[in-house]
C-alpha cells in the first residue's frame, strides 16, 4: 500500500517509524543549515545530506510498497522533510558551482534528483489533501515553494541567482510558476500559518521574480509583514537577498544593505560560532557584487556607498567600530578587474587595474591551497602583480600612510612588498592591513588612537619548532621573558589559562609555534598546543587581551583566513580579542630559517621603537621582500 492508504494497513510501517525517520531527517537538514559552506567543508557537508536524502528516498520506497497504519499527518511530516533537505541540498550547492566544471556536472544532475524528492512528495501529499483540511493545503503550498527553489536552480545551471537576468523560455517558465505561487498564498492568507509557510513562499517568489528581472515589491512586502509577525532574522536575511539587485537605484540598494547589515552586525550567535559563518558565507557573493556594481557609477553618492559597504563587511565579526583617521584602500577583483576605493579625508576615490586570468587564478589557488615554498613561487607572481597593479600602487604612494583592506582572494596580494618605481611600494610610507574586529570587554572600548605602551615583551615558544637561543636575546631595550611549551607532547601543553596569565598589562606577545587553518572548516584553525590537542578561534577570542598591545604570530598561515568568511585566522582572533595591532604570516614559512631570520629582525627593529609593530614588520619585509612576502599585518 502507498501512502494514500495510511491508516488502513495492519502490521508493518508505524506512526514511530515514521516520527524516527522524520526526526534523522530533521537532524540532519539542522546539521546541513549550522554548517554552511563556510562553517564546514562543503563536499563533506553536502555529502552528508545526500546520505540523509537518500535514507528517506529508501523510506519513501517502502511507504509505496508495504503495509501501513501510519496517520496522514505524520506521514506528511516526513514527506516535508524529505524535501526541505532536498532543497537546503540545492541551496548549499550555489557555493561551490563554477570552481569544476566535472563537479558542476554531478550538482547539477543531482539537483534533478532533489526535484524528483520533492515531485513525488508533492503528489503523495496532494492525494491527501482538500479544501475542508486547510493545514494539507498549507502543506502543499510548501512544496510548490520548494519546488520552484529546485526550478530556478535548474535553469540557472552553473551560475548562482544573483549573476544576471534569468531570460527567454526558462525565464518565462519560472516567472509563471512565481505569480501562481503567489496567487496561492493570496487565497490562503486568512489560514492559520504556525509552520510559517507564508512567509518563506513569499520570499520564494521574490527571489524567483528578481532572478528574472521582475519588480517584486509587492511580493516583498507581503514576505515583510509575515517577518514582522514571526520575528524571524533568518526569513528576513533571505528576504534582504532578493533586494541585492545591483541594478536598483542606489538610494534603494543602500536602503538594503543597510538592513541586511543591521543582521549581521547584531547577530546573538557566539563569535566563530557555525550558525553566524552560515549568514556571512550565504551573502557574502550577493554583496561584494553589489559593491562593484555601486563602485562602477560615476556618482558620489554610490562610491561613498560603496565604501561603507566595504568598511560593513569588513566589521561583520565584531560588535563596534572605530573611527579611522588614515587613508584607506578598500580592493576586491571584479571580472577581469582589480578594483580600489581610496578614502581620504571624506572623499572617495576608484581606481582600475586589469589583472590578467592566469594571475587571478593564480590568487585563487593560493587562497585556496597555500605553497610550501614561500620564495621560488611568488619571484613572477610579484612582477606580475607589481606591472598590472601600477594605476593602484601610484594612487597609494600619494598617501604617507595608507590601510588595506582586501577582500576576497585580493587579501593574498601581498601589498607590502610589490615593487614600485624601483624599490618596494612601502618605502618610508606606512601601509597596514584594517581589520577592526575588536570588541567591548566589560564595557572597556580600546581607544585606537592611543593603544597600549609596551613595558615588556613574552616569547611562547614551541619546543618542537626549536627556536634559537640568540633570538631570545635579541632584545635590549625592553624586559623579555620566554614560555616554552612542546606541541609534540601532552605533558607540557599549551593552555588558555598561560597565555592569559602572560598577557599582562603593557606585554607584547610573539609566538613562535604551529598553527592550524583550513580552508574550508575554521572549526579546525587554531594554535597546535599539544600533540592531541589545540587552541581554536573560539577560545582565543574569548581571552581579554585589550591591554595587550600588539602581538606576532611566527607561524604557518597563522593570518590565513578562511576562504569563504572573513577574520578566521589565529591573527584575527587575537585582534578580536582586543589586541591593538597583529602581525601573522598568509602562507607557510619554513619554520628553521625564514621563520627565525623574520623574528630576529624583527626583534632587532623594535628596539628602535617598541610600541610600533607596522613600523617594524614594513622595515623587515622592506629588507627581503621576496623571501619576507608571507608576513603581513593583519589588523593595525
Amino acid at each position: 500500500m502507498g501512502v494514500e492508504a495510511v491508516g488502513s494497513g495492519r502490521g508493518g510501517i508505524t506512526d514511530a517509524d515514521v516520527h524516527a525517520a522524520s526526526k534523522a531527517l530533521a537532524a540532519a537538514l539542522a546539521l546541513a543549515r549550522d554548517a554552511r559552506v563556510g562553517a564546514g567543508v562543503p563536499d563533506v557537508v553536502l555529502t552528508e545530506l545526500s546520505t540523509a536524502i537518500e535514507a528517506g528516498d529508501e523510506f519513501t520506497r517502502r511507504l509505496h510498497t508495504e503495509p501501513t497504519r501510519v496517520a496522514t499527518e505524520v506521514a506528511l511530516l516526513f514527506l516535508t522533510e524529505h524535501s526541505r533537505c532536498a532543497l537546503q541540498w540545492v541551496e548549499m550547492s550555489y557555493q561551490i558551482i563554477k570552481m569544476d566544471s566535472a563537479r558542476d556536472q554531478i550538482i547539477w544532475r543531482y539537483r534533478h534528483h532533489c526535484r524528483e524528492v520533492i515531485v513525488g512528495a508533492k503528489i503523495l501529499a496532494g492525494k491527501q489533501a482538500s479544501a475542508t483540511y486547510p493545514t494539507r493545503r498549507l502543506a502543499l503550498l510548501e512544496f510548490e515553494a520548494m519546488l520552484l527553489g529546485c526550478e530556478l536552480a535548474l535553469a540557472l545551471r552553473n551560475r548562482p541567482p544573483d549573476e544576471g537576468a534569468l531570460s527567454g523560455r526558462p525565464g518565462r517558465a519560472i516567472r509563471k510558476r512565481a505569480h501562481r505561487l503567489v496567487s496561492r498564498v493570496n487565497a490562503l492568507a486568512d489560514v492559520d500559518d504556525p509552520n510559517r509557510v507564508f512567509g518563506w513562499s513569499m520570499v520564494a517568489a521574490a527571489r524567483a521574480l528578481s532572478v528574472c528581472g521582475e519588480e517584486t515589491a509587492a511580493a516583498q512586502a507581503r514576505a515583510l509583514a509575515w517577518r514582522d509577525a514571526y520575528r524571524d532574522h533568518h526569513l528576513l536575511m533571505n528576504l534582504l537577498m532578493t533586494e541585492l539587485d545591483p541594478a536598483l537605484p542606489t538610494p534603494r540598494l543602500l536602503e538594503s544593505v543597510r538592513r541586511l547589515d543591521t543582521i549581521l552586525l547584531t547577530q546573538p550567535d557566539p563569535m566563530y560560532s557555525p550558525v553566524r559563518a552560515g549568514y556571512v558565507a550565504r551573502v557574502r557573493h550577493h554583496y561584494t557584487g553589489v559593491i562593484a556594481a555601486l563602485a562602477e557609477r560615476p556618482d558620489e553618492l554610490s562610491r561613498q556607498g560603496a565604501a561603507q559597504c566595504v568598511r560593513a563587511m569588513t566589521c561583520w565579526w565584531t560588535r563596534q567600530q572605530h573611527p579611522l583617521q588614515d587613508t584607506v584602500c578598500h580592493t576586491f577583483v571584479s571580472g577581469t578587474d582589480v578594483v580600489a576605493l581610496i578614502e581620504h579625508r571624506g572623499q572617495v576615490e576608484v581606481v582600475t587595474a586589469p589583472l590578467p586570468r592566469a594571475t587571478i587564478r593564480q590568487l585563487l589557488e593560493i587562497s585556496l591551497k597555500p605553497p610550501t615554498d614561500e620564495v621560488l613561487i611568488f619571484r613572477p607572481l610579484r612582477e606580475t602583480l607589481s606591472a598590472s597593479l601600477t594605476p593602484i600602487l601610484d594612487a597609494l604612494a600619494a598617501h604617507d600612510r595608507v590601510r588595506i583592506n582586501s577582500l576576497g582572494f585580493t587579501g593574498w596580494i601581498p601589498w607590502e612588498t610589490l615593487k614600485y618605481r624601483g624599490g618596494t611600494l612601502i618605502g618610508a610610507r606606512g601601509i597596514a592591513r584594517f581589520h577592526p574586529h575588536h570588541r567591548a570587554i566589560e564595557q572597556r572600548e580600546p581607544d585606537p588612537t592611543s593603544p597600549p605602551r609596551v613595558e615588556r615583551v613574552c616569547i611562547i615558544a614551541d619546543r618542537a619548532v626549536e627556536l634559537p637561543a640568540a633570538v631570545s636575546k635579541v632584545f635590549r631595550a625592553l624586559p623579555v621573558s620566554l614560555m616554552e611549551f612542546d606541541s609534540e607532547s601532552d605533558t607540557a601543553a599549551l593552555t588558555i589559562e598561560q597565555i592569559r596569565g602572560a598577557a599582562r598589562p603593557g606585554t607584547a606577545l610573539v609566538l613562535f609555534c604551529h598553527t592550524r587553518s583550513d580552508v574550508f572548516d575554521y572549526a579546525r584553525a587554531g594554535i597546535k598546543a599539544s600533540a592531541s590537542s589545540a587552541l581554536g578561534l573560539g577560545e582565543l577570542s574569548c581571552l581579554d587581551l585589550t591591554a595587550t598591545p600588539w602581538a606576532v604570530v611566527v607561524a604557518c598561515e597563522s593570518g590565513r583566513a578562511n576562504t569563504f568568511t572573513p577574520a578566521t585566522s589565529v591573527a584575527h582572533a587575537l585582534a578580536y580579542a582586543g589586541v591593538a595591532t597583529v602581525a601573522g604570516t598568509l602562507w607557510e614559512i619554513a619554520a628553521k630559517t625564514v621563520g627565525p631570520q623574520f623574528l630576529k629582525q624583527l626583534l632587532k627593529a623594535l628596539n628602535t621603537d617598541p610600541d610600533d609593530l607596522a613600523r617594524a614588520v614594513t622595515t623587515c619585509v622592506s629588507a627581503d621582500p621576496t623571501r619576507m612576502m608571507p608576513f603581513s599585518l593583519i589588523s593595525s
